[in-house]
């Protein structure tokens, strides 16, 4: 199974797009990871029946928000402790930026 972002924000939803609040960072500091946290919903799923039945979810956030000093710490904890557990990983082990090694996370 695929899972796919919708990204955009209708207009009568735009003040649960925290990004919009972090706009000039985005835009002056390109390269510099932001820590964010979201809601998302199931927007739609497709089957493709032509090749084996896969199917693909497509998402969309319903809320994003920005995180800054110490709350992006605690979120970027939160989201290493996760991927540790779901990929099986020792506690120990560092968790790298994998194929897109740079910037690191604003905090």
């Amino acid at each position: 199974m695929t899972v796919n972002i919708a990204g955009t924000f209708k207009k009568d939803v735009r003040e649960f797009n925290g990004l919009e609040a972090i706009a000039k960072e985005l835009t002056e500091e390109p390269l510099t990871r932001q820590v964010v946290v979201g809601l998302i919903e199931t927007k739609k799923t497709t089957k493709d029946h032509t090749d084996g039945g896969s199917e693909t979810v497509t998402v969309r956030f319903v809320h994003l928000e920005a995180l800054a000093d110490e709350a992006a710490a605690d979120g970027r904890k939160l989201m290493d402790d996760a991927y540790r557990a779901r990929t099986n990983r020792n506690e120990s082990a560092p968790v790298d930026d994998g194929l897109f090694d740079g910037p690191q996370a604003k905090e």
